[in-house]
């Protein structure tokens, strides 16, 4: 599990652990990203590693002026096997440890794809987890474009690339005074 979290001054010019540099009173927006958490069960090492992780992550906002945690982006790799018992776990991991102001956003990566019988995986996901796979959200004023993969055998995005312009162009359009990335080819 890689944890990082991040703090952008609203000059958009200075973005890392940067309070004291930019005045916690200037700060608009902090996350904390991580990947790979590859919860197994209800309470195992992981499940208890980000339990830890999140904690460490609202002890640092909570010395800070600016003390909240605004978003929690976990790039894929939620599990081991995209299984039912473990999304489940994850979920619980994620509604224990998450404060109400703090927004999940959750990217499927090629573990949540693993075969498992029955329901197909990337329903299982968006059943479990409450959401759907490709997600956009604006914080605080800042566009989130969630893209998931399609599927583990193919893993690409292909399917969900008109979508993922009709968002860009929509946060473009929102931000206009802010980087908005554009499709790579």
């Amino acid at each position: 599990m890689a944890l990082a979290a991040v703090t952008c001054a609203s000059t958009l010019t200075a973005c890392g652990d940067n309070s004291e540099k930019a005045g916690d009173t200037d700060l608009v927006l902090r996350f904390v990203a991580m990947s790979d958490v590859h919860i197994g069960y209800l309470g195992d090492r992981n499940y208890k590693r980000f339990e830890k992780a999140m904690e460490s992550a609202y002890k640092y906002a909570d010395s800070q002026a600016y003390d909240k945690i605004d978003a929690l982006l976990v790039a894929g790799d939620m599990t081991n096997y995209g299984q039912e018992a473990e999304l489940t776990a994850f979920k619980s991991a994620l509604d224990k440890s998450l404060r109400e102001e703090t927004e999940s956003l959750l990217i499927t990566g090629n573990h949540e794809f693993f075969k498992e019988e029955g329901q197909p995986v990337i329903e299982r996901w968006e059943r479990i987890l409450e959401r759907e796979k490709n997600t956009h959200n604006v914080i605080n004023g800042y566009h989130f474009i969630n893209l998931s993969l399609s599927g583990y055998k193919d893993a690409t995005y292909t399917e969900s690339l008109d979508w993922f312009e009709a968002e860009l162009a929509k946060a473009a359009k929102d931000s206009s005074k802010r980087p908005t990335p554009a499709r790579i080819e």
